[in-house]
């Protein structure tokens, strides 16, 4: 990326993911949650808006979960993509003014009515006190889930979703 200086002026070298920070294209939403429960799963949604979205999910827990990624989720007795509580993703250069377009909400309650709860694209089992990442590219226009289901009640739970645009 042009611009980039150590500080003596020499040239620096960095990933095309860190040059996205530096550029103002590289978005996050994340949560803490002190208790989450077998009954509760911990459910994020993820609608690219105009273009596919890249996104690097993390989550940590301090007991095994189920952590699963679904495409074409129904949310909400009506399927609306705006169920739940909207999350807005922060860009990660603090002093730039550009926002992300996808549309994320957390917390939402998975489709009824007869409604199909999506496709499972992903899905891994976290052993208890460990941390996982994974990256995928999220097509346009199509509403994805991020579902974490504790196996145990309880259980402490971090997850992080980094965002950017082709």
């Amino acid at each position: 990326m042009d611009g980039i200086r150590d500080r003596l002026g020499a040239e620096a070298v960095i990933s095309w993911e860190h040059s996205l920070i530096h550029s103002g294209k590289m978005f996050q939403v994340s949560e803490y949650d002190t208790d989450t429960d077998i009954i509760a799963p911990k459910q994020i949604s993820i609608l690219p808006v105009g273009q596919n979205q890249h996104i690097i999910f993390s989550v940590s827990a301090s007991a095994s979960c189920k952590v699963q990624l679904v495409e074409g989720v129904a949310i909400g007795t009506g399927g609306s993509a705006a169920a739940g509580t909207a999350m807005v993703p922060t860009n990660r250069d603090r002093a730039s003014l550009g926002l992300s377009s996808a549309v994320v909400h957390k917390d939402y309650v998975l489709g009824s009515s007869g409604q199909a709860a999506g496709t499972e694209i992903d899905a891994i089992y976290l052993p208890g006190v460990a941390r996982s990442a994974q990256e995928w590219i999220l097509k346009a226009g199509t509403l994805y889930g991020l579902i974490i289901t504790a196996i145990a009640d309880n259980t402490v739970l971090s997850w992080s979703v980094d965002l950017y645009e082709d």
